[in-house]
């Protein structure tokens, strides 16, 4: 089970942050998967968060988060999850609107292509639109 979730660190974003080989996108990456992971790890059948990119406006982290098929969670219980990590600050020394986070159904649709959730899917509709690549 996989699910694509965003949210807005309250910092500023540098174009850098776009190149996933530069080093700026390795560090953040890297300190926001450790903090998110640290969310959700105690979660039976967690298996990995991944940051897949940063975007403009204040910098807006895409992610996804993976836990095996027995895991009984869904995605407003992972959003609640963040949220709490967010309001009692325990997701590192990260500022995060609490109110920009968004975790959706991430759907696979076989080996070959996959189907990603827009993030405009999760300003709150019920049907992710689907993007194949």
């Amino acid at each position: 089970k996989s699910y694509s979730g965003q949210a807005t660190i309250q910092e500023k974003y540098n174009d850098s942050l776009a190149d996933t080989n530069s080093m700026d996108f390795k560090k953040l990456k890297s300190r926001f998967e450790k903090e998110l992971g640290l969310v959700y790890e105690n979660e039976t059948g967690f298996v990995e968060a991944e940051v897949t990119s940063f975007r403009n406006g204040s910098i807006i982290v895409d992610f996804e988060v993976t836990f095996n098929s027995t895991a009984m969670v869904n995605s407003t219980y992972l959003k609640k999850l963040l949220v709490n990590a967010i309001t009692n600050g325990t997701l590192g020394d990260f500022k995060v609107d609490r109110q920009s986070v968004k975790v959706c159904t991430f759907l696979r649709v076989n080996i070959s292509m996959y189907a990603v959730v827009n993030p405009e899917f999760c300003k709150g509709g019920s049907n992710p639109h689907t993007v194949y690549r």
